[in-house]
């Protein structure tokens, strides 16, 4: 059992949770306070389209919008106590790190079994607890939900709980990854039951799953075209180059560009005016998109055509990291080259820089066939290998999405 999981075992959190300390008085104290600004901030509004019986512990599946999930459902089940599984990479943040900490959060490995942390999960559950997590393993990038392994359906088994579903419409639109800076619209988050105590027991595993890739079908753009609602900020286009980076005139890709209210393109000088409704206005009569999720859509298909190419390659410099749980950070171990192509994705090492197993790191291969969970930053991504989590660090210049669709195609070719 890793220094992570020692930690939270031995914690005392995971006595029954009627018992007092001062921690969670604290803890208490300051989600009362955070749900009572979100609510202002955010104008959360909670809808519960089935009651929830605080008596009782639950399983809480939440779409990933953005970080902030974990306080837009603080303010839908603020009565309840319950335990939250986060990625492991998070309590190496330090505000993250922090906040995750002060409520006894659960590291879990992203996007594989991590039988260390399910214990500990099924320890705070048979001591009351609700257990809080979200199956897709990361925010989504572009406001449409990710994939969600078939391996959630046997874990709702394992734990035996009723299951609720929770979906923050808005969330991702007040905080978009690509941008990172937050902006004020609605959110109106959804509370339902999923799955009650004696469905988990009847119902197949595939069943289950089906249920639940249902429920997770979403797109951040319908619900805020469909209500008509703005999320205000006096840059709406600021770094949208992250998220719109080929061009659909030229088809140029990292040519586009950013100002305060507009997204250009340098190679064939195209322009669009970016509006806080989601909406799209393009210039001197060119008509491609009326939405922003119109032009994500476009490229994943451009990237799937060109990935379906014969000889398809796709490579860029990249830093090999690992994480080090001693000191909550990363230690760089190697410089070398990331290639994707049908077959998955390879790193080459050229210099080693950590003192680490080169024979074995001098040349990592991931199957396409596993690439079903990738998570990235805006400049790294995360890969899983010899049972330790990989980072990836880019150059500024590298467009990290643009690498998670052409990631995504592979594995989507692999399953066909």
């Amino acid at each position: 059992m890793d220094t992570f999981n020692k930690k939270i075992m031995e914690n005392k959190s995971l006595t029954p949770k009627n018992s007092k300390n001062k921690k969670r008085a604290f803890a208490k104290a300051a989600a009362f306070i955070a749900c009572a600004l979100i609510k202002i901030a955010f104008r959360n509004k909670v809808v519960k389209k089935t009651p929830v019986d605080y008596s009782k512990n639950y399983l809480i599946l939440c779409t990933h919008g953005s970080g902030l999930d974990m306080l837009h459902t603080m303010a839908a089940l603020k009565d309840m106590d319950y335990k939250i599984v986060a990625a492991r990479k998070l309590f190496y943040g330090k505000a993250t790190g922090m906040i995750l900490r002060l409520f006894d959060a659960i590291p879990k490995k992203q996007f594989i079994p991590d039988l260390a942390a399910l214990k500990v999960v099924k320890s705070a559950a048979d001591n009351g607890y609700s257990i809080f997590l979200c199956p897709e393993g990361r925010s989504t990038p572009d406001g449409a939900n990710s994939y969600i392994s078939p391996a959630i359906s046997k874990m709702v088994k394992w734990m035996g709980l009723p299951v609720l579903f929770v979906n923050p419409k808005g969330s991702y639109l007040s905080y978009p990854r690509w941008t990172q800076s937050p902006r004020f619209g609605k959110i109106t988050t959804e509370v339902d039951t999923l799955f009650t105590k004696r469905e988990v027991k009847a119902l197949s595993d595939a069943e289950i799953y089906k249920r639940i890739v249902e429920k997770f079908t979403f797109n951040e753009y319908d619900y805020q075209i469909d209500n008509g609602i703005k999320f205000l900020t006096p840059s709406p286009a600021k770094k949208i180059e992250n998220l719109l980076f080929m061009c659909p005139s030229c088809k140029s890709s990292g040519k586009t560009f950013s100002t305060a209210k507009h997204i250009c393109c340098k190679e064939c000088g195209l322009k669009a005016e970016v509006k806080t409704d989601g909406t799209l206005d393009f210039k001197d009569g060119a008509r491609y998109f009326s939405r922003i999720d119109e032009w994500v859509e476009f490229q994943k298909n451009e990237i799937a055509k060109l990935a379906a190419k014969p000889g398809f390659s796709y490579s860029v410099d990249a830093d090999l990291l690992f994480e080090d749980d001693v000191n909550n950070s990363y230690i760089t171990a190697a410089e070398g080259v990331l290639t994707v192509d049908k077959k998955g994705v390879t790193f080459e090492a050229k210099k080693f820089i950590a003192d680490i197993d080169r024979e074995k790191y001098s040349k990592v291969f991931y199957p396409a066939a596993n690439l079903s969970g990738l998570s990235y930053g805006p400049h790294s991504l995360e890969l899983y290998a010899y049972d330790v989590t990989q980072k990836y660090m880019f150059k500024p210049n590298v467009l990290t999405y643009e690498i998670n669709l052409v990631i995504g195609a592979v594995f989507n070719m692999s399953r066909k």
